[in-house]
């Protein structure tokens, strides 16, 4: 007696494609915000933002903040501390 449906057993096919790219979006996510919110020098806000964008942006928002974001405003705040040292 086989109780599974063909779209249970359409899902249950498709798991090994699928565990890996959700285990990848997890890591991309925890690798994003770690960065932004250990290791990143940017403002409060701009962090606030990226986090959203990270949460609802799924598996995208993450590449984009680490081809993009990590690198976005990094030397002119360098260059704006370097103003206020003196």
């Amino acid at each position: 007696m086989n109780t599974t449906t063909p779209e249970l057993e359409f899902l249950i096919n498709l798991l090994p494609f699928l565990i890996p790219l959700i285990v990848l979006q997890f890591v991309l996510m925890a690798v994003a915000l770690i960065h932004i919110w250990a290791k990143s020098t940017k403002a409060t806000s701009t962090k606030v933002i990226w986090t959203v964008i990270i949460l609802c942006i799924n598996t995208l928002g993450p590449i984009a903040y680490l081809t993009f974001g990590r690198n976005m405003g990094g030397e002119a705040d360098e260059k704006h501390d370097d103003l206020h040292k003196y």
